[in-house]
């Protein structure tokens, strides 16, 4: 499954890095595409990065809200096409 990124806005390289640090260039496989703004949910096929989204709860200063929300909702087994090899 494709993840889409949030970009950053800062840093060596404004707008071509995720806020998980993931690069954002066009290669041979996939071409990089600007959305904003920031959808409310991703398009259809692309699932939203989790490392984007915690440097975004962080930075909007609600990652403690978020860590609370998740505890309370328990820790549920990942979806198929988001579990990590041997995982």
């Amino acid at each position: 499954m494709a993840r889409l990124h949030i970009m950053r806005e800062d840093g060596k390289t404004p707008g071509r890095t995720g806020l998980c640090g993931q690069s954002a260039t066009s290669t041979l496989k996939s071409t990089m595409v600007v959305l904003d703004p920031m959808p409310a949910v991703p398009p259809d096929g692309l699932l939203w990065c989790p490392g984007c989204l915690g440097g975004l709860a962080d930075r909007a200063g609600v990652a403690g809200f978020l860590g609370q929300l998740l505890s309370a909702v328990g820790y549920p087994e990942p979806a198929a096409e988001t579990r990590t090899l041997g995982g």
